[in-house]
């Protein structure tokens, strides 16, 4: 299990609160703009529900940013620092 979801679990009121967080964010014209552009590509590559998204980085669409919506979340965490 993750670090933050182990947390988050164990302590209800941080969850609660960041959970708050989350829902007013996702209604700020920032997060709506990033979400219509993510879209509106989507649909103009005729790709709707076809399991496939758009990664985002600085508020922009990423060119060639099309993956499978369940691989985001296994992409590496590139603020670990990796020696071998």
């Amino acid at each position: 299990m993750a670090k933050s979801k182990a947390y988050y679990d164990s302590h209800p009121k941080a969850k609660k609160k960041k959970n708050a967080y989350g829902r007013a964010y996702m209604q700020t014209d920032k997060a709506i703009a990033i979400r219509r552009a993510a879209d509106n590509e989507s649909k103009g590559k005729g790709s709707v529900g076809d399991g496939l998204d758009y990664s985002h980085r600085d508020g922009k669409l990423v060119a060639a940013g099309k993956h499978r919506s369940k691989d985001k979340k296994l992409k590496p965490n590139r603020r670990k620092l990796h020696i071998t």
